[in-house]
């Protein structure tokens, strides 16, 4: 005679229990898994991803283009407001005779001898010397005292 073990199981109920053990552990590893997955909206800038900070700059650059180019449209209006005001205040012109226009820098080309200089002994060139013409409405040579800032890139 056979005696039953009051804790055994036959071998349908522990394949049951089995599959049932393995499906909890498979959907515990699936929820820790997504926990992982979300962004947390406190997270500091340095964890964002580079895309996110570079897609954050170039939207403040446009924004400070469209605000530029707003305050360019406001300063073209006010030029024609006052060459306007300018000409009714100079009074009519006499017939066949143009008024004396004063020369105003109109244009900037690059010199004669503009390009890379090697200042050093080393084979590359370690200087860019710029020379720039100034002109006038006309074509015209003008001279003009300015500051101007420069910036190269070796391409």
């Amino acid at each position: 005679m056979s005696r039953a073990r009051p804790h055994s199981r036959t071998g349908r109920q522990s394949l049951a229990h089995a599959t049932r053990s393995g499906v909890f552990l498979l959907a515990l590893t699936g929820l820790l898994a997504l926990a992982g997955c979300g962004r947390d909206v406190t997270t500091t800038p340095e964890f964002f991803n580079e895309n996110d900070a570079l897609r954050r700059e170039r939207n403040e650059l446009l924004k400070q283009v469209a605000s530029l180019e707003q305050a360019q449209r406001n300063l073209d209006g006010e030029l024609t407001v006052l060459r306007q005001r300018i000409e009714t205040q100079a009074g009519p012109r006499p017939p066949g005779l143009s008024a004396a226009e004063a020369p105003r820098l109109a244009r900037l080309t690059f010199g004669r001898y503009t390009g890379v200089v090697r200042a050093s002994g080393d084979q590359a060139g370690n200087v860019i010397r710029i020379y720039l013409r100034t002109l006038d409405q006309h074509g015209r040579f003008i001279p003009v005292a300015a500051v101007a800032d420069v910036q190269a890139v070796a391409i």
